[in-house]
């Protein structure tokens, strides 16, 4: 679909910007894990006024775990919302004013046991701005070595397990990594796009991980 060209306007933007007044809030419920609020605007272009339920809850981080063997550490936990185990990258809330750099590593290490040489921030995303007002802050964590102690919450039951990198767009392509949000961590180091490509082989893929390999091992591209 070919985007409005005056909506991609200096005036388009400015129309959409100054199109919503936010008049109030008020809160609804509260889940612990997030807050239900109703937000109270006006459209301007009608004076319309009308609620929108916005789920108010703290920013988290996902980090993709990249041991010195070019193996990626993940884990299989039961989710609530679909009822089954999903595979997953690890991850968690941000606690308070805790830097996200280091909720990744904390993260990290009460759901697999694994620290991190280093760690580095891949990019910050919306991780659906209709109804969330948080952010998702996705991380590449190098060098993770295994210490055998995991710290998890009390309703915590996580299976970790190692897979070899170039394993991950099979893995995607398959459905066996069906996480939209983990989709667009491992997306951000490449390991996506040679999926979608409708000719492409899963051993075509592989052979195009070569150059992130060999950068994560700070050898020559």
């Amino acid at each position: 679909m070919t985007p409005d060209p005056f909506f991609s306007s200096s005036i388009g933007r400015l129309m959409l910007d100054q199109s919503w007044t936010y008049l109030g809030n008020q809160d609804v419920s509260d889940y612990h894990v997030f807050r239900l609020r109703r937000d109270r605007y006006r459209f301007e272009p009608t004076g319309q006024e009308r609620d929108y339920v916005v789920i108010d809850s703290a920013s988290w981080v996902n980090v993709i775990p990249i041991t010195p063997e070019g193996n990626v550490v993940l884990i299989r936990q039961f989710r609530h919302g679909i009822r089954d185990v999903v595979l997953e990258i690890p991850g968690g809330m941000i606690d308070g004013d805790e830097a996200p750099e280091v909720a990744a590593a904390r993260e990290l290490r009460e759901e697999t046991g694994y620290e991190p040489e280093s760690i580095r921030l891949l990019a910050r995303v919306l991780p659906n701005p209709a109804v969330q007002n948080n952010y998702l802050y996705l991380f590449a964590a190098e060098g993770c070595r295994s210490t055998g102690q995991t710290e998890l919450d009390a309703f915590e039951l996580i299976e970790v397990f190692e897979r070899p990198l170039t394993d991950i767009p099979g893995m995607i392509a398959s459905g066996e990594i069906a996480h939209s949000l983990v989709i667009t961590a491992f997306s951000l180091m490449g390991l996506v796009a040679p999926v979608l490509k409708p000719s492409a082989r899963v051993s075509d893929a592989t052979d195009d991980l070569k150059p992130v390999l060999n950068n994560l091992h700070g050898e020559p591209k």
